[in-house]
Parts: structure tokens; C-alpha cells; sequence
């Protein structure tokens, strides 16, 4: 039974791939559109995605940045992507802090909500763990407590260090 609702759900993201794709190029719409609809293809299939915008590496990817690039750059900002069952998501900073800066609370997450599944009164998302290179955001698994969401995450700066 797992098999077969996997296959349908495989068939089906592959079905809405082909339809954003063609769509794209039939109706000539920019390729920031067409990353947005891709974008919010973990809606249909149930996995939380996170995507980095800044740095930017491309024009958006689910790649984090690199300890090298994260060298020279004191922020990163990412989307993430629920669906309500889903509880926890890892955004990689590879910011690389001491354990000292981690005793201060470095780094500093902002979590906003973009667009909600469904009522705002659910429990907003937080962050439940700061890491040397990572942080995780949780939320609850209630009914309309998925969505879009940003979030920024702020290095000590160099006055700080």
C-alpha cells in the first residue's frame, strides 16, 4: 500500500513539474515565477524544504552556502516551505562559531510567516536549536500550521568577535 501511494504521489509532482514547465515556456513567464510554483510543490508532497536566497547562488537554491562563502558574509536568509504535518526543519549557516559565541546566543534567527496553509491562529514556528553551522526550526502539526515562511539568521559581527 506504502509503494502505491508513494508511486501516485511520484506521478503526480511529476505531473505538476511538466505543467510548470510547459506553462513557462508557452505563456513565456520569467523564470522567478516559474521557481515560485516549483517552490510550492512540498505542499502537494509533504516535505518540509528550505530554500537560500542570500547568498545568493543562483537564482535560489536548496544548497546552503559554503563555510568559504560564509567567510566574508554575516547573514543568510532561506524560505521554508510546511506542510502541517511536518515539525522540524535544519537551515545550514556553516558560519563556523565558537562556543563562545554560541554561550552568547549567536547567532540571531528571525522566523516571519510569508503566506500561512490556512488560519493564523496556529503556533508560529521557533527555533528550538542554535548550532555552530546550523540551526532547527519547530512547529506544531496542527490543522492550517504550515506554510511559507522566511527566515534570517544575523552572525556576530566583526565589533562583536
Amino acid at each position: 500500500m506504502t509503494k502505491r501511494w508513494f508511486s501516485i504521489g511520484f506521478l503526480a509532482t511529476a505531473f505538476l513539474v511538466l505543467v510548470a514547465v510547459v506553462s513557462g515556456l508557452y505563456f513565456k513567464q520569467d523564470w522567478k515565477t516559474l521557481a515560485l510554483v516549483l517552490n510550492t510543490l512540498p505542499f502537494v508532497v509533504g516535505v518540509v524544504t528550505v530554500t537560500y536566497n542570500y547568498p545568493p547562488l543562483g537564482l535560489s537554491s536548496t544548497v546552503p552556502p559554503t563555510a568559504l562563502q560564509m567567510t566574508k558574509l554575516s547573514m543568510v536568509t532561506a524560505t521554508l516551505n510546511w506542510g502541517d504535518t511536518d515539525v522540524t526543519a535544519t537551515i545550514t549557516h556553516n558560519m563556523a562559531l565558537t562556543a563562545a559565541e554560541l554561550t552568547s546566543l549567536f547567532p540571531v534567527p528571525v522566523v516571519y510567516a510569508i503566506a500561512l496553509n490556512g488560519s493564523p491562529s496556529a503556533p508560529p514556528p521557533f527555533v528550538s536549536a542554535l548550532g555552530a553551522n546550523s540551526i532547527t526550526v519547530t512547529k506544531s502539526s496542527v490543522t492550517s500550521s504550515g506554510g511559507t515562511f522566511g527566515v534570517v539568521i544575523f552572525r556576530p559581527e566583526t565589533s562583536i568577535r
